[in-house]
């Protein structure tokens, strides 16, 4: 999915979501971020191994080839939410944003696990509500989204680190040019 349709997608899950905290259906709204968050992770990670892979890709000591497909497209798919926060725990330092991911993570677990037991539902959602009363999902988010900027600007970093001794490359190159037409 390319930005702007993630952007479209995430605007019509927003609005959903108000609809139904309007209504109290907090177990939805739950279910419906753990998407969002999970679309968020999955950005986060495939920005990541494409940082790892572009750096090992062009590393000038190593004749490596990543194919950044096999990687991510196909894999990232198949894993969980539980999964991915542990990937992101690999490269976050932020103890707090891993803290949060692991809260988010056990509630939605914890609701999926107990849906189906009647008594427990007033209780879960009680729970949800205060959740989402202090706002703690769109921080989460917000953090989320922190992290991805940060990764971007690496990779930011390493394209204009790459391109600049491509340049210096380039220079020599036209320099032994000139000075083999010399003799």
């Amino acid at each position: 999915m390319e930005h702007k349709d993630y952007i479209k997608t995430r605007n019509i899950f927003e609005r959903r979501i108000a609809k139904l905290m309007n209504n109290q259906h907090y177990i939805e709204v739950i279910f419906l971020m753990a998407v969002i968050l999970e679309r968020q992770l999955q950005a986060i990670i495939k920005r990541y191994e494409e940082l790892i892979c572009n750096k090992l890709a062009n590393d000038k000591g190593r004749k490596i080839k990543f194919s950044i497909d096999s990687l991510t497209k196909k894999d990232i798919q198949k894993i969980t939410l539980g999964q991915m926060i542990n990937y992101i725990s690999m490269l976050c330092e932020n103890k707090s944003l891993m803290k949060e991911l692991n809260y988010f993570n056990r509630l939605r677990v914890e609701i999926i696990h107990r849906l189906f037991t009647v008594k427990s539902i007033p209780r879960l959602e009680n729970k949800i509500k205060r959740y989402l009363q202090k706002r703690k999902f769109w921080k989460l988010l917000y953090k989320t989204s922190t992290l991805e900027i940060l990764l971007i600007k690496r990779s930011a970093s390493a394209i204009s680190k790459r391109l600049s001794t491509s340049k210096r490359e380039l220079a020599r190159i036209r320099k032994r040019k000139r000075l083999k037409g010399r003799r």
